[in-house]
């Protein structure tokens, strides 16, 4: 199976999905579903932002130019790695500020978003095809 098929490219767009959701879920679970306000519903959408752009410009670009998932799965890897290493550190540490996790790690992973979608650009500018130039007849 080629990385460039709709199977491989949905595949490759579950892992941003599936982080998202289970942030979804860890913030509305900590509180409590009673206990759900205004405040954690902006938090849930604000963890979800980066989340779904990822899953948006893996799809989109993965359509369009399909030489490009070397990059985009660089960037889902990476996504991956630092929202697993801050959920990590927000469960196992014991300290009073673990939850400060949720207001920066958006903002970290939006500027991972934008390094994959350059990388992408630059990897799509690397790897099509050159058009031949047309020599003038002689």
């Amino acid at each position: 199976m080629t990385p460039t098929r709709l199977q491989s490219r949905r595949a490759l767009a579950l892992v941003p999905a599936g982080w998202g959701i289970a942030v979804a879920l860890l913030l509305t679970l900590i509180p409590g579903p009673a206990d759900m306000d205004g405040t954690t519903l902006g938090f849930v959408v604000w963890n979800l932002i980066p989340h779904a752009a990822l899953v948006i410009i893996v799809l989109e670009t993965s359509a369009h130019a399909p030489q490009t998932w070397p990059a985009l799965a660089v960037g889902v890897g990476a996504n991956a790695v630092v929202t697993a290493v801050a959920l990590g550190s927000f469960l196992f540490d014991e300290g009073s500020t673990g939850a400060l996790v949720f207001l920066f790690l958006p903002a970290y992973l939006i500027a991972l978003v934008v390094a994959t979608a350059i990388a992408a650009g630059i990897t799509y500018a690397v790897r099509s095809p050159r058009p031949r130039p047309v020599r003038a007849p002689q």
